[in-house]
C-alpha cells in the first residue's frame, strides 16, 4: 500500500536486475561486506580462498606461455588489441571450474544463521542475512 494525493493505493512491480558495485551487491544480497572475512568470498560460488589462490596460481604459471605467444603476435601482427584480447581470454574464471551458489545452497546457508554456531557458520559461507528482495516474486540473490 501507498499514499498517493492522500489516497491509499495498492501499486505492483517487480525487480528486472540490481546495479551495483560489489561492496553494494554483496550487501543487498546479505552476503559479508569485507570479504577478507569469510571463507567464500564470492557472492556467486562456493570457492574457497585456496581454490580461487589455485586458479590464480595456474594462471600465474601459464604467464610465460602467454608472453611469448604474445610477443610473437606482437612481431607478427603489431596490433595491441590482440595482445589484450589473449590476456583477457587467460584471466577469466569459468564456473565449471566451481561449484555455484544456487537459491536452495543460499537459503541453507541462512537456515544455519539461526543455529548455535552461527558465526562460525556465517564466515564459512560468507553471509550474513538472507537478503529481504527473496521475499519479493520470482526474484533470488
Amino acid at each position: 500500500m501507498m499514499s498517493i494525493r492522500g489516497e491509499e493505493q495498492v501499486v505492483r512491480g517487480g525487480v528486472l536486475f540490481a546495479l551495483a558495485d560489489t561492496l553494494a551487491a554483496h550487501s543487498i544480497g546479505g552476503f559479508k561486506v569485507g570479504v577478507g572475512f569469510a571463507l567464500r568470498k564470492c557472492r556467486m560460488c562456493l570457492a574457497t580462498q585456496d581454490q580461487l589462490s589455485t586458479k590464480v596460481s595456474l594462471f600465474k604459471s601459464s604467464m610465460y606461455i602467454y608472453l611469448l605467444l604474445s610477443c610473437m603476435f606482437m612481431h607478427a601482427s603489431r596490433k595491441l588489441n590482440l595482445k589484450l584480447h589473449l590476456y583477457f581470454l587467460l584471466v577469466q574464471f569459468k564456473a565449471r571450474d566451481f561449484t555455484l551458489r544456487t537459491p536452495e545452497s543460499y537459503d541453507y546457508h541462512c537456515s544455519l544463521l539461526d543455529g548455535p554456531l552461527c558465526k562460525e557458520d556465517s564466515v564459512t559461507y560468507g553471509v550474513n542475512y538472507s537478503s529481504t528482495l527473496n521475499h519479493i516474486d520470482n526474484f533470488h540473490v
